[in-house]
């Protein structure tokens, strides 16, 4: 039963790593498109400036979606494990009450 759930946690842990290195991605690809949006403001004529306020409006708009995404995936992640704790806890419990009958 421990080995079962030290598998599950190593497994939830890896998933929960991929999710949030993809949100880092989404999230590095604003800070660069806002670095972007900045110089072409400085340096750049009106073309440049709305090229890059479409590519930052676009980095924000999927940080959104990544995230919320990212987020509803850990919680189902959060309640799987919570569940198989409770499952262990109970089988345990259940053994428990066996052996204290022998």
């Amino acid at each position: 039963m421990i080995a079962v759930g030290v598998a599950e946690g190593d497994l939830a842990n890896a998933w929960r790593t991929q999710l949030l290195a993809v949100q880092k991605a989404a999230a590095n690809e604003v800070t660069t498109t806002l670095a972007g949006l900045r110089a072409a403001r400085r340096d750049g004529g009106a073309d440049l400036i709305a090229q890059w306020r479409y590519r930052f409006d676009s980095a924000k708009a999927e940080l959104v979606q990544v995230s919320d995404a990212v987020l509803k995936e850990l919680r189902q992640i959060r309640t799987a494990e919570l569940t198989s704790h409770i499952d262990r806890l109970d089988q345990m419990q259940r053994t428990w009450a066996v052996q204290r009958q022998h």
